[in-house]
């Protein structure tokens, strides 16, 4: 993949699966399909980035198809975020980083039973600043129409970045 200046960054941040940290669940096929679609949908008006969770990187680092997307783990996450114009991640709390850039974040939760059960999550899904999105089609409109969605999305934005300064200051 050649990296264009005249594109915007989309960045694909998902959380490490599973409940033991040994055996952490796999889903690069899952992503890889994902981004594959995506590429297929908005590829011409974006780039796409991967930043797998660092209990991931190991065997990413192993898939061809994703190579030249993945993000190498040694690279400063608020420094990559910097360059980022919208965030796709799904329960990470990488996103909480992110608000301070006031840009969009999709939220892709296409495994939210499965994961919920077994994890929890930060806040509720009415609470998130930005739409949980559960299939790559709904991902792929949502960026199509991602002017709408961070002006839908505005006002949870906005209380969840307020909210996210306070805990950070009672620390």
């Amino acid at each position: 993949m050649k990296i264009s200046d005249a594109k915007e960054n989309i960045l694909y941040a998902p959380t490490w699966k599973g409940t033991n940290l040994a055996k952490v669940d796999n889903d690069l096929l899952q992503i890889i399909a994902d981004i594959n679609y995506l590429q297929s949908q908005i590829g011409e008006r974006y780039n796409l980035f991967i930043k797998v969770h660092p209990f991931l990187y190991k065997e990413a680092a192993k898939h061809s198809e994703i190579k030249d997307r993945l993000i190498p783990d040694h690279v400063d996450t608020n420094e990559l975020l910097a360059a980022v114009d919208l965030l796709i991640t799904d329960y990470s709390s990488i996103f909480f980083d992110y608000l301070v850039t006031d840009k969009p974040i999709l939220f892709y939760t296409w495994d939210t039973d499965v994961y919920a059960e077994q994890r929890g999550q930060y806040l509720q899904n009415d609470e998130l600043p930005g739409p949980m999105l559960f299939n790559s089609k709904e991902l792929a409109l949502a960026i199509k129409d991602i002017k709408n969605v961070k002006l839908r999305y505005s006002d949870k934005y906005k209380k969840c970045r307020k909210n996210s300064r306070t805990m950070r200051m009672e620390k």
